[in-house]
């Protein structure tokens, strides 16, 4: 999904290749970010690090890259992937958080105490998903909570009463960029010239490593 949305065109992934080559013989790409959740609900244990679920591929120096077997499926199951929230369902989500959790200022998404009430306060109640007090910066569903409430900060305050002053189109790219944000901060770097992702990043992640 990541390497779509940078490579639109043959010329622009002619050129990404040509810069990643240059840094290293190698690349890697992971697995849908619902294989996450998946991992740390199945084993009630953070995904941290990270790295350990990519899918180790070989950048070809020609620049007539082929995903491997394995990497295609990843991206074919991807774009299938019933987890991801359509933009209506996700407006949803925020104004429950809103609701829930009133006077919140984006200084508190840094909080862990605040990500784990949050959390609290949405989780399905089930025996099958971590309990709150496990939750750290290591864990993809606490990334995944602060990138929300940080939409819930924007998203509320472009709503008008009957609906957000974004477009579906916007909204809908958002979800993408949320995805970017949350795999960033959990590897600890990102690379991207979006002013919403570096914002997001900084936000969660001011530690990590930011590319503009």
């Amino acid at each position: 999904e990541h390497y779509v949305e940078v490579c639109t065109t043959s010329h622009l992934r002619e050129s990404l290749l040509r810069k990643l080559h240059g840094l290293s013989a190698h690349i890697d790409i992971l697995d849908h970010i619902g294989t996450l959740y998946k991992y740390e609900i199945d084993n009630r244990l953070p995904c941290w690090p990270v790295m350990r679920h990519f899918i180790r591929g070989v950048l070809n120096p020609n620049f007539t890259f082929r995903f491997t077997d394995a990497q295609t499926n990843a991206i074919q199951e991807e774009q299938a992937h019933l987890e991801d929230r359509s933009a209506n369902e996700f407006g949803q989500i925020v104004k429950e958080i809103a609701m829930k959790n009133p006077g919140f200022e984006s200084s508190d998404i840094c909080r862990v105490e605040t990500v784990r009430k949050v959390y609290a306060g949405l989780r399905v109640q089930s025996s099958q998903l971590p309990p709150a007090e496990s939750l750290d910066e290591r864990w993809a569903l606490y990334r995944k909570v602060q990138v929300d409430l940080l939409a819930t900060f924007d998203y509320v305050r472009s709503y008008d009463g009957t609906g957000f002053r974004r477009s579906a189109e916007k909204r809908a790219h958002d979800q993408i960029g949320f995805r970017i944000c949350i795999v960033g901060a959990l590897a600890g770097g990102l690379a991207t010239r979006d002013k919403m992702m570096s914002r997001y990043f900084r936000t969660i992640c001011p530690t990590g490593r930011l590319v503009q």
